[in-house]
């Protein structure tokens, strides 16, 4: 496997962990709209290069429903959602 494909794989579990996390019933319920537009600005990596992360058709869809975003395996939604989120333990 290409150390690509293991940062891939690692991001995967991430996802859904904060896609359980969205589902807190403090706060996040499953119909709560999600931001499924491009990052902006784009994340910018330890490297100092920037990342614009997509989803696998390469498109966004604007508002949706939680529970669409996580039917869906939507990567921006699940991405501003975990940024909301933020660290908290």
């Amino acid at each position: 496997m290409e150390s690509r494909d293991a940062i891939g794989a690692a991001a995967g579990l991430h996802v859904q962990a904060v896609r359980l996390l969205g589902r807190d019933p403090r706060g996040h319920p499953v119909t709560e709209m999600l931001d499924d537009s491009p990052l902006n600005p784009p994340v910018r990596q330890l490297d100092s290069s920037l990342w614009q992360p997509k989803d696998y058709d390469d498109t966004t869809l604007g508002l949706i429903p939680m529970r669409q975003s996580l039917y869906m395996s939507r990567n921006l939604s699940t991405i501003k959602l975990g940024m909301a989120l933020g660290s908290r333990p």
